[in-house]
């Protein structure tokens, strides 16, 4: 039995060979409800601040904007969709209870996924 786990969203495709040599191709999609690493852990593409955050967090994006981001608890449920987005914002997340959230950040050919905590 084989895991995998902290992939970023995308299409992936595994070989898999039994004890008699014999393979078979495997391909997997994981899509953005899924995807949980923060592919941008060195703030390159935004920075979100303060984590843990009580009432608002502030999003900097560094070069250029996403398409629309999409704010996710661990359950997948959508939080926020924001479809205005600018260079430096603020989002309110004084409603939304404690614990970890997902944030998407969708491009038009690629998507980025930040996490935050809240108290």
């Amino acid at each position: 039995e084989a895991t995998l786990s902290g992939v970023a969203a995308g299409e992936y495709t595994a070989t898999v060979e039994d004890a008699n040599g014999c393979t078979s191709l495997i391909i997997v999609v994981i899509d953005l409800q899924t995807a949980t690493t923060d592919l941008d852990n060195d703030n390159k593409i935004a920075n979100v601040y303060p984590s843990p955050a009580y009432d608002v967090i502030n999003i900097e994006f560094s070069d250029g904007l996403p398409e629309y981001i999409n704010i996710m608890d661990t359950n997948g449920r959508l939080m926020h969709n924001i479809k205005q987005v600018n260079q430096s914002m603020t989002v309110e997340v004084r409603d939304m209870s404690s614990g970890v959230y997902l944030m998407h950040l969708i491009y038009e050919d690629k998507a980025y996924v930040k996490t935050f905590v809240k108290l």
